[in-house]
């Protein structure tokens, strides 16, 4: 099902009732506070995690929750050059969900954003690289080993649980986390009521790797893209061709082919509403990221370009800001559900959309 202006405009009563319809089985997962219209404004913990409508992380940038979008070209709240530190602190930059997470030069990690379950408590120590999950974030020391934080009240699916073995990289996904071993191996942790076959990798050799909601996709050494688990809106049915880059999101998954042409999958019309998160643009990219409603790539001029966004959640347009980055250079970006952030070559961070969790205050 295809959503479109037109369609906001016209027929508001239909597309209310159609969503109704289908709306139920869009949640990030199964137990996802404000998956079905009405749930973030009901008085009822839909989800049984302890949080009710806008206390929940779930329910940010619902209409009925009084959100504030905010688009800054400066930082949202300091790029990076606040009390923390100096602008060209950052070194990495992790979004998803409601919070960030970035890695300094001197190898700390620091997060900001919702904390309900604890993801931006991040781990004492020096660090490598940070990468976050919806309710929780990992980061590699040194020696490969990983540590990870959040997963609190009813979030904890295994995936704050990591094995104690050697990894040379690794993803995060909503109940999960697989990592590339030194032989290029994968191996996944979590997934504990929540298995839909993405903690189960192929047994084949692996280069990069993406973790989505419910699903996992890698670029083999062939540059050939393998995903697993589900694929309900084809997320984890990706095109032949060969990729150098790629990243997991809700419903659909995108990649940057070796021509550095974006091709994004997923988003069925027959299965559940497409906000047109997988019609990526023309032209030449070096980065991607999917998300929820959106996707965002990077371009060769370090552009940030973001499309999606079309559609409604509760009523109300996708689009609350984290569409329009802006206009200026950037070295990586990371997309949350309703907020982007960029890392400039200077080391400073620009955020921008949806601030009710104070993801775009950069400390």
């Amino acid at each position: 099902m295809r959503v479109s202006f037109k369609l906001l405009r016209t027929a508001p009563t239909l597309l209310l009732v159609l969503l109704a319809a289908g709306f139920g089985s869009l949640g990030c997962q199964d137990d996802v506070e404000g998956k079905n219209p009405g749930e973030c404004s009901d008085g009822a913990d839909n989800d049984q995690d302890g949080l009710f409508d806008c206390k929940d992380p779930d329910c940010a940038g619902a209409p009925s929750c009084a959100s504030t979008t905010t688009s800054s070209s400066s930082g949202g709240g300091g790029g990076g050059s606040g009390g923390a530190g100096p602008a060209s602190d950052w070194t990495q930059l992790a979004v998803v969900g409601v919070h960030n997470c970035g890695l300094k030069k001197n190898g700390s990690v620091s997060c900001w954003g919702g904390n309900s379950f604890g993801q931006t408590l991040a781990a004492d120590g020096s660090f490598a690289k940070v990468r976050v999950g919806f309710y929780h974030g990992c980061a590699l020391d040194e020696d490969g080993a990983a540590s990870c934080w959040g997963c609190k009240g009813d979030k904890s699916f295994g995936q704050c649980e990591p094995p104690a073995l050697p990894f040379t990289d690794f993803a995060l996904g909503t109940s999960h986390g697989c990592g590339l071993q030194l032989d290029e191996s994968v191996h996944c942790w979590g997934c504990k009521n929540a298995d839909s076959g993405q903690c189960t990798p192929p047994s084949q050799p692996f280069t990069l790797l993406a973790a989505g909601s419910r699903h996992t996709c890698g670029i083999r050494p062939d540059e050939v893209v393998n995903c697993w688990g589900e694929t309900k809106e084809g997320q984890a049915t990706p095109p032949s061709g060969s990729f150098d880059k790629i990243s997991a999101g809700t419903w659909h998954s995108c990649g940057v082919r070796t021509d550095g042409v974006v091709q994004c999958w997923g988003c069925k019309a027959d299965e559940g509403v497409d906000y047109g998160q997988c019609d990526a643009p023309a032209g030449l990219f070096q980065q991607v990221r999917a998300s929820v409603h959106h996707s965002c790539g990077l371009d060769l001029d370090g552009k940030i370009v973001c499309w999606g966004c079309l559609g409604l959640v509760e009523g109300e347009p996708t689009d609350l800001g984290q569409c329009s980055p802006p206009d200026d250079k950037f070295s990586d970006l990371g997309i949350g559900k309703y907020h982007g952030c960029g890392l400039r070559a200077d080391g400073a961070i620009s955020c921008w959309g949806d601030n009710y969790f104070k993801q775009l205050d950069v400390p």
